[in-house]
């Protein structure tokens, strides 16, 4: 009895670890994803105001297709 147990609780411990991995994962790829919805967004309303993007804007925009 208590073997199935200590194999039940070594199986959580290891979902307990997996889980909390796939948690930090979802928040980076969120982060990410949150950020390079504003680039596009501040990118689509200089567009709309016939503003010109400057080298910096450019280059975080070229640093983020480079990532995909």
């Amino acid at each position: 009895m208590q073997n199935n147990f200590k194999e039940w609780f070594v199986g959580f411990e290891h979902l307990k670890v997996s889980f909390k991995n796939y948690e930090e994962e979802r928040r980076k790829y969120d982060h990410y994803t949150r950020k390079v919805d504003k680039l596009r967004q501040a990118r689509i309303q200089k567009a709309q105001k016939n503003q010109i993007e400057t080298a910096k804007e450019i280059e975080k925009m070229q640093r983020v297709k480079k990532n995909k």
